[in-house]
């Protein structure tokens, strides 16, 4: 409600980092006043926090909660383990190279417990052999790798406890069979 009378139109507006403000549109679920607004999670898996301000229009008034220069702030719940942003090689890759370079991007807003990082490659435990940062871990394998089929595998928690696993098959390519 506007003043006591029903709001006709709702929006959000969210600071995102890099971007300002961003207007998100509110929908009203039906008859009783209440509006909602969903946040895409690609926002919410960068922020420990929402910033932002209310805006609602009425039949005579328009109303606002907050404003730009002093937001509403609501803690972010980080119940999800870190985001596996980026993988080399991608999933179902074919590479040309016996030595791939394995890299793998990750983020979470509690940040990353580093020290609980597990890194495997074709069932191997490479984990003290790779390369680890708060962005990310690399790992190039010592010995050439047949052709055929193999996989990595990663084990992160964020500093809360959340965990994330995933497994990654790609192959190395017969040079002779991609021609």
């Amino acid at each position: 409600a506007v003043f006591g009378a029903p709001a006709c139109d709702a929006h959000l507006h969210l600071l995102v980092a890099d971007k300002g403000f961003i207007t998100l549109d509110a929908q009203q679920t039906n008859e009783d006043g209440i509006w909602t607004v969903v946040v895409p999670h690609s926002y919410l898996r960068k922020m420990p926090r929402l910033q932002y301000y209310l805006t609602a229009t009425g039949s005579f008034r328009d109303g606002m909660l907050g404003d730009p220069e002093a937001c509403l702030i609501t803690h972010v719940l980080d119940n999800e383990g870190p985001a596996l942003t980026r993988l080399s090689p991608c999933e179902g890759y074919g590479s040309l190279d016996t030595k791939p370079e394995i890299g793998i991007r990750y983020e979470d807003i509690s940040g990353i417990d580093l020290a609980s990082g597990i890194l495997c490659v074709d069932g191997k435990n490479v984990t003290e052999k790779a390369r680890w940062t708060v962005q990310g871990v690399t790992y190039t394998p010592a010995k050439e790798r047949k052709i055929g089929a193999h996989h990595y595998e990663i084990f992160l928690r964020d500093r809360l406890g959340n965990k994330t696993y995933r497994k990654i098959p790609f192959t190395v390519a017969d040079p002779e069979e991609m021609y």
